[in-house]
């Protein structure tokens, strides 16, 4: 049987409330037997100190024991009023009670003897049916200085007896003797116990009907967007990503609804980007393909001569259309992380000094005039050499294919904090706010008409930038002051 998420969210929680009510009731359980037992020790400590004052009194009144000696009532009342003595307010009570008795057995002890003792006998008993009372008496009783027994209940053998002394006059005159016994639950305390335990019953059983109350909306609230979100990643795995869920909460499942927005907004923009790269890449090789094939086609039908010009121009179509392929297929690898890059710890001065000097000649047959701002000192970076160059051959050829002639190009190159920065600036034509968002686009070129005479294949800045982010650096496209473009690149230095 399968439980959904709303059963075992509930489940937990009336577990837990059951833990709880299980743990306060033990402590509590635990704490009132360990404070009864201490409070009848008490008790019946009072209670001993009490007789043994009590004794010592009655020995000093009749010089000794022996007419306590068989006394069982002497005994017995000695011992009542040393335990009336030890309860503060109940043993009050007890005592008006006991008093009333014996006022009342001396009036018909005188009159009416059998009354009398009947009398005693069901007050006697009325007494000792008190069972911490019927206990403590049990436990007690009177030896005289050689502890021998002078009043108290029969003992067992095995029973071990603790020895009090009594003193007068700092002589001892006799023992009281405690026998050594478990704690007890008399008829109060089984009665007060059971009541306890019913209140803790019914006190757990109202806390977890007020739980399950109070939980089952909260947990079919938590749930319910639980499964809001189950449902709404099923269509994103059907291939729908243009569902998105309200973000309501600031919590856990809030912050996992922004996620999932986001999620689906990158899945959405990575396949429109992924269809719009295909479209493109088919326009990219129907353009060359058409091209190629009506040339031949005019060679063959012999509307153009097949001379050299003609097979130079076709030659030209197929290295285009050669370009564009080797363009696609790094790109492809570059977007995937399959492109090898072999890092090493590189002098990156010398690196852009080698590529300028590759471009140098190229800079002034375009009509450009180079200025440098690079120092002399090395600034060390773990790079691959190739893919690096690959990166700034590619920046320097924008700049000579499209800056206009005469113009310039300023290349800088300054160590800030842990990065190198590598900056190139052109002159004019520059180009405005929206095509400076899309610079980094595949296939964006700034000519409308997309023709190749001026523009490449329109993936080159989209590997740079590829390339780039490979060094754990990035790549930037800002307007220049000289007019035109300001390509920054930064890569990360080693310390």
């Amino acid at each position: 049987m399968r439980f959904s998420i709303t059963w075992k969210l509930l489940l937990l929680v009336l577990f837990i409330a059951v833990l709880a009510v299980l743990s306060m009731a033990f402590s509590m359980r635990y704490g009132f037997d360990r404070g009864l037992d201490q409070y009848q020790q008490a008790i019946e400590q009072q209670f001993n100190d009490n007789l043994i004052t009590r004794l010592q009194t009655y020995y000093q009144e009749n010089d000794g024991w022996q007419t306590l000696r068989g006394d069982r009532e002497a005994w017995f009342n000695l011992m009542v009023d040393s335990y009336f003595s030890a309860l503060p307010e109940e043993g009050n009570r007890m005592r008006e009670e006991y008093e009333r008795f014996q006022a009342q057995e001396a009036e018909l002890r005188e009159h009416r003897p059998r009354a009398s003792k009947e009398l005693r006998r069901r007050v006697s008993r009325r007494i000792k049916d008190q069972g911490e009372l019927r206990r403590t008496f049990s436990n007690v009783s009177l030896y005289d200085q050689n502890k021998k027994k002078i009043e108290g209940p029969p003992r067992r053998p095995h029973e071990k007896v603790n020895f009090q002394s009594i003193t007068v006059d700092k002589q001892i005159i006799g023992y009281l003797g405690v026998v050594e016994r478990l704690p007890r639950r008399g008829a109060f305390e089984r009665q007060f116990s059971a009541a306890i335990k019913k209140l803790l019953t019914v006190s757990g059983f109202v806390i977890f009907i007020l739980t399950a109350t109070v939980a089952y909306p909260l947990v079919r609230y938590f749930s319910a967007r639980i499964k809001k979100i189950t449902s709404a990643t099923q269509r994103v795995a059907a291939g729908d990503y243009s569902i998105r869920l309200p973000e309501t909460t600031h919590d856990e499942l809030g912050q996992l609804t922004q996620h999932f927005n986001h999620l689906t907004t990158s899945l959405e923009r990575s396949t429109r980007a992924q269809k719009n790269m295909l479209a493109d890449i088919a326009h990219e090789l129907r353009t060359p393909v058409s091209v190629i094939r009506s040339k031949i086609e005019a060679l063959q039908d012999g509307i153009h001569p097949t001379d050299e010009k003609a097979l130079g121009m076709l030659h030209q179509h197929i290295s285009d259309l050669g370009n564009l392929i080797n363009d696609v297929h790094e790109l492809s690898l570059s977007d995937i992380g399959a492109l090898s890059y072999e890092m090493r710890s590189e002098n990156l001065t010398n690196i852009l000094q080698d590529c300028i000097e590759q471009f140098r000649v190229r800079f002034e047959q375009a009509g450009l005039n180079l200025k440098q701002q690079i120092d002399e000192a090395p600034i060390m970076a773990s790079v691959d050499r190739q893919r690096l160059q690959q990166l700034l051959n590619n920046l320097f050829s924008n700049v000579c294919r499209y800056t206009d002639a005469p113009g310039s190009v300023r290349i800088s190159m300054r160590q800030e904090d842990q990065f190198c920065t590598i900056i190139i600036e052109d002159s004019a034509p520059g180009v405005n706010e929206r095509q400076l968002s899309q610079l980094f686009d595949r296939f964006f070129r700034t000519d409308s008409s997309r023709n190749k005479k001026t523009g490449g294949t329109g993936l080159g800045l989209s590997i740079c930038q590829n390339i780039a982010e490979a060094h754990n650096g990035t790549l930037s496209a800002e307007h220049s002051t000289l007019g035109g473009l300001k390509m920054c690149l930064q890569i990360p230095t080693r310390t």
